[in-house]
């Protein structure tokens, strides 16, 4: 039996079961008495069908500052920002998400007002609806050439000056970029075929 087959039977877990960031480290973990959650954990991790994991702020806690958040737990990919996975964590200021994520989750940085930059890495596919909703100090975004999709209302109402949307890009929803009142320049390059009303 290996660590985390150790670890599952002792917390009874099973392949489905949410588990905290303190138990979802490459190194060593002894299984003890007492309950997995700790203050060092920041998220929640929960597996997915293709046996990579979700990854969502706790609830319970208040985040803050610049996050750097993992790629990996048990060994296996991070792969999705869950659905409202940050939202409303107002008081983080930057985000560094690791090259492991393919989709960001709808709502998943909704209403996170004190964000101020993000950078979206070249493994992640797909924007989802409201992901950056109501960012209202979000003035840089840097969305890269691996990105197809960017969902309804997106960015709406955030506090961005410009955006460049790149080749790989062919949707953009509706309302996307509404309500960016500072946005002055966009760039669309040629990959885009269907951009849906009132998107700027």
């Amino acid at each position: 039996m290996d660590q985390w087959e150790a670890i599952e039977k002792h917390y009874e877990w099973d392949k489905y079961t949410p588990i905290y960031s303190s138990y979802c480290t490459d190194g060593i973990i002894e299984p003890t008495e007492t309950n997995p959650v700790t203050k060092g954990d920041l998220y929640v991790f929960t597996p997915l069908n293709d046996g990579t994991f979700e990854i969502n702020a706790r609830k319970d806690i208040e985040l803050s500052g610049n996050l750097i958040l993992p790629s990996t737990c048990k060994r296996k990919p991070v792969t999705v920002i869950g659905k409202e996975a940050f939202i409303r964590c107002e008081k983080i200021k930057s985000v560094k998400i690791p090259n492991s994520i393919i989709a960001l989750g709808d709502g998943a940085f909704s209403s996170c007002t004190g964000l101020k930059s993000i950078t979206i890495p070249e493994s992640v596919t797909s924007i989802g609806m409201g992901a950056f909703y109501g960012c209202t100090n979000l003035k840089s975004i840097t969305i890269s050439n691996s990105v197809t999709s960017i969902g309804d209302r997106a960015f709406y109402g955030c506090g961005l000056t410009s955006v460049t949307i790149p080749n790989s890009v062919t949707s953009i929803g509706e309302l996307a970029f509404y309500g960016c009142s500072g946005l002055t320049s966009v760039t669309i390059q040629n990959g885009v075929t269907r951009i849906d009303s009132r998107t700027f």
